[in-house]
């Protein structure tokens, strides 16, 4: 519940209100993919049958959100992981890290960042989402911010 559903619901509000746009789910942690959250059978799920998943959404739509649910290291397919998912990717997409703001976020956040940056993708900025949970010192996102040279804002 980090926010990644009201990150995209706002980006559709905002910026998108008159383009066609869809929602692909990756879920890394049990190997199976859901598209408008309509859930995929794993034993029906391939990289093959995601890959045909992504692309004809690319072809249908003006954008497509790609929402990944888990790890980026953990395997889609065998050794095959997430992070090797979206490098196939890195020259038509955008990547927005959306973390939940709570204190000890730092150390995720730089390195998730330092993965994507090592992986040569494209990131757009940071985005926190605040809950209940007591937030992380303003001086801490602004370490992040001066480490990362990322931009950040944050939803509720």
């Amino acid at each position: 519940d980090a926010g990644k559903k009201e990150v995209e619901e706002n980006y559709r509000e905002k910026f998108l209100k008159d383009k066609k746009c869809e929602t692909i789910i990756i879920k890394s942690r049990i190997n199976e993919f859901e598209e408008n959250n309509s859930e995929v059978s794993t034993s029906e799920f391939s990289l093959v049958d995601l890959r045909d998943k992504v692309e004809n959404a690319i072809n249908e739509n003006d954008y497509v959100f790609i929402r990944i649910i888990g790890g980026l290291l953990l395997p889609l397919e065998g050794d095959y992981s997430i992070l090797d998912f979206i490098c196939e990717y890195r020259k038509k997409s955008e990547i927005v890290v959306v973390v939940k703001n709570k204190k000890g976020l730092l150390n995720q956040v730089l390195l998730t960042v330092d993965l994507l940056k090592k992986s040569d993708l494209n990131i757009g900025k940071i985005i926190y989402k605040n809950g209940n949970d007591e937030k992380e010192h303003e001086e801490v996102l602004e370490e992040i911010k001066d480490i990362t040279h990322l931009e950040y804002e944050f939803i509720n």
